[in-house]
C-alpha cells in the first residue's frame, strides 16, 4: 500500500520519481545503516537501562527481605527472652511460695515445741505442787499421830 509511512520511508529516488545514482544508493543504503545503528544503540542503551533498573529493585527487594528477617529474627528472640524471663519469674514465684509455706510450718513447728515446752513445765509444776502437797500432808498426818 502507499500511505503516508511508504513516503517517510521509500527511498528518495521512489518518491522524486528518477533512477538514482549509485551514489544516492549508497547514501541512501549509508542513511538506513546509520538509522538501524542509531536504533539498534538506543535499544541496546534501553534494554542496559532497564536490566540496571531491574538489578536495582530486586537488589532493594533483597535488602528489604534481609532487613524483615532481621526483623522477624529480633522479634523471636525478643519473644524467647520474654519467654524466659516469664518462666524465671514463676520460677522464684513457686520458690517463694515453697520457702514460704517451708517457713510458716517451721514457725508452727516451733510455736508447737514451746507450747508442748509449757505444758511439760506446767505438768512438771503441777507433778512437783503434788508432790510437795502429798508431802506436807504427810508430815500434818504424821504431826497428828504424834
Amino acid at each position: 500500500g502507499s500511505g503516508p509511512d511508504d513516503v517517510l520511508t521509500s527511498p528518495v529516488w521512489l518518491r522524486e520519481g528518477g533512477v538514482p545514482s549509485l551514489e544516492e544508493v549508497e547514501r541512501e543504503i549509508e542513511a538506513a545503516r546509520e538509522q538501524r545503528v542509531r536504533e539498534l544503540e538506543q535499544a541496546q542503551v534501553e534494554a542496559l537501562e532497564e536490566m540496571r533498573q531491574e538489578a536495582e529493585a530486586r537488589s532493594e527487594e533483597e535488602a528489604r527481605m534481609r532487613e524483615e528477617m532481621a526483623m522477624h529474627k529480633e522479634e523471636l528472640m525478643l519473644h524467647e527472652f520474654y519467654q524466659a524471663e516469664r518462666s524465671a519469674q514463676s520460677r522464684e514465684y513457686w520458690q517463694l511460695v515453697r520457702e514460704d509455706r517451708q517457713s510458716r510450718r517451721m514457725r508452727e513447728e516451733q510455736r508447737l515445741a514451746k507450747q508442748n515446752a509449757e505444758l511439760g513445765r506446767e505438768a512438771s509444776e503441777r507433778t512437783a505442787m503434788f508432790r510437795q502437797d502429798a508431802a506436807c500432808s504427810r508430815l500434818r498426818d504424821q504431826e497428828k499421830e504424834s
